[in-house]
Order: structure tokens, then sequence, then C-alpha cells
């Protein structure tokens, strides 16, 4: 909530007096005595609620705790967590010694987010429309939101802006809530946004794996959000900004090629019984 001051300034004009006397006679002005000037009301500013990076992470962890009982959060020996925890293994905590963890979420929904705690939460949704190395990109991304920072900010944005904190109180239960709601209606510049995709690629490179994949995904996301909704609002920006993805189809897998094979050879076969018939 502003607080504004607005200061207003009382000015008398005053207008000579005449004496008007016979004829002949030079006017004289007449004594005017100067009138108080009230003093202008000091500005009242109204500081900022505070909050530090210790207590936003606590707060962070309370949100992620609260999403993961209001989600059905993939079990252990789950496929979907199988195959997150094998595609996260190179993001593995650094110099800043801060540790990652991931979560799938059982849903539908095409959705990913990450939490300043290094919390990276997985939709199945999304999982089901991505490859493996587009889906490293991706988590990729999430993980550059964490390590840059940008988690963290967009917290603490979302914090600035709930009811509690401008009354200059913590949080309490329907404060988290609020919170909750602000932190994943959160959206980040496109220098942001650069940032975390450099940092995806980074890693992809790292790891032998060629960036397109990330373009790739972006491509995938800005279709599919043309009828489902996505967190992610710019995945076209990002796409664009990776560019095009590689025209060439995938060669098929050896499954696929001996499957062809045979059934080339059947059709060979029943052509020649055709043939020695007639």
């Amino acid at each position: 909530m502003k607080h504004h001051v607005i200061a207003k300034l009382l000015t008398s004009a005053l207008l000579p007096a005449f004496l008007i006397t016979g004829c002949g006679s030079s006017p004289k002005p007449a004594a005017v005595e100067a009138a108080p000037v009230t003093p202008a009301p000091a500005p009242v500013i109204i500081a900022a609620p505070s909050v530090s990076d210790a207590q936003l992470l606590e707060y962070a962890q309370q949100i992620i705790n609260g999403l993961d009982n209001n989600n059905k959060v993939a079990a252990k020996k789950n496929k979907y967590t199988a195959r997150l925890a094998k595609l996260s293994k190179g993001f593995a905590a650094k110099d800043d010694g801060q540790k990652l963890n991931f979560r799938v979420y059982l849903d539908k929904e095409l959705n990913a987010f990450a939490a300043p705690d290094g919390s990276i939460r997985v939709y199945s949704g999304l999982m089901d429309k991505l490859g493996d190395n587009e889906l490293r990109g991706i988590v990729g991304h999430l993980v550059g939101h964490v390590k840059l920072g940008h988690a963290l900010q967009a917290t603490r944005v979302a914090y600035l802006s709930t009811k509690e904190a401008n009354a200059g109180g913590t949080l309490g239960a329907g404060g988290i809530e609020e919170l909750t709601e602000k932190f994943l209606d959160t959206s980040y510049s496109e220098s942001v946004e650069a940032e975390a995709d450099a940092y995806s690629v980074e890693f992809l490179v790292r790891n032998k794996i060629k960036p397109k994949a990330l373009a790739t995904a972006w491509h995938k996301l800005a279709k599919l959000e043309a009828s489902l909704t996505i967190s992610h609002p710019n995945a076209s920006e990002r796409a664009d900004a990776l560019g095009e993805p590689s025209a060439t189809p995938p060669k098929p897998n050896a499954t696929h090629k001996k499957a062809s094979k045979k059934k080339g050879s059947r059709k060979a076969a029943k052509a020649a019984q055709q043939k020695a018939a007639e």
C-alpha cells in the first residue's frame, strides 16, 4: 500500500492600497503587515518491508511443502521419478554448496517450476511431451533460475506484494497461501530468461549433448501453448532466441528398422505369389 503525502502551500496575494487625498496631493501607500507563513508539513516516509534471504528461503520451503502436500507426488519407484533422477544426475551441487531436490507431480498439466531452496518440480504431463535431452534442457533452465538467484528474487517480489508483509508482520498460514499464488504467477524478464537458457546450454555442451535440444523443447511448448496452459509464458520467445531446431527427422530405431524390413519382405513375397498364379 503506497502512501502519498501531498503538501499544499498557501500563499496570500497582497494588493497595494492607496490613500486618496485632495487634488494635487500625491497618493501614499498604506503600511502593509506581512502575513505569517505556515511551514509545509514534513513528508511522511513509509519504509518498505524488509526481509532477509534466510527468511525468504524459509518461506520457500513452506511453499514447497504446501504444494507437495496438495499434489500427487510420484513415488520413488515410479517410472517418472526414475526418469527424472536419471536425467538430473549431472546437476550436482558445485562450489555454492546448494543442494537440489527433484520431484514429479503426477498431473497432465504442462508445467514445471523451481524454488530458491533448490526444489525443482516437474509435472508428468510435461515429461510426456519431451524427449530425454529436451527435458534435460528444460531442467537445466530451471536449475539456472535457482543457481543464478532468479528464483530468490522472484520470491522477494512476491513477498513484498503480500498484504501481511505490507502490514509489517510475518506471514501466517493465510500469508503463505497468498505468497504461493503470487510466486507461481511470477514472470521473469527476457534478460533473466536468457541467462537461464545460457546456463542450460552450458550444461548440455559440458555433457556432450547438442544444445539444440533446448530450442526444440521450447518450440514444442510454443506449439502446445495454443491449446494447453503452460506456466512458462514466453516459450515462443525462448525458442526464437535460441534459433530454429533441425528439420531432419529422427532416425528410426533398430526395432523400427527390423519391422520395416519384415513388412517389405512379406509384401514382396505376396506380389510374387500373385504373379505366379496369373
